[in-house]
């Protein structure tokens, strides 16, 4: 049980490292800011910050924004 619970936090980390690393890379390559990016995406600054420090775990519902605000699909922003 412990192993299970060690590797699923493991997994959880990693994807929300992936896709922080992936919408930064993303703004700096369009040298667009934050604020910029969540509009284009409707969601909350302050929540896109999180996103990208990985103190936030996105939805569902909220990686099909970035998806669609950054027209990157959701497979390719937790890549």
């Amino acid at each position: 049980m412990y192993r299970e619970t060690k590797v699923k936090i493991q997994t959880d980390k990693r994807s929300r490292m992936s896709l922080s690393k992936n919408l930064i890379d993303y703004r700096k390559r369009l040298n667009i800011s934050r604020e910029i990016l969540a509009l284009n995406c409707e969601v909350d600054v302050k929540y896109l910050s999180r996103i990208e420090s990985c103190s936030a775990n996105a939805s569902l519902d909220t990686l099909d924004k970035l998806s669609d605000g950054t027209g990157i699909s959701a497979g390719d922003l937790l890549a």
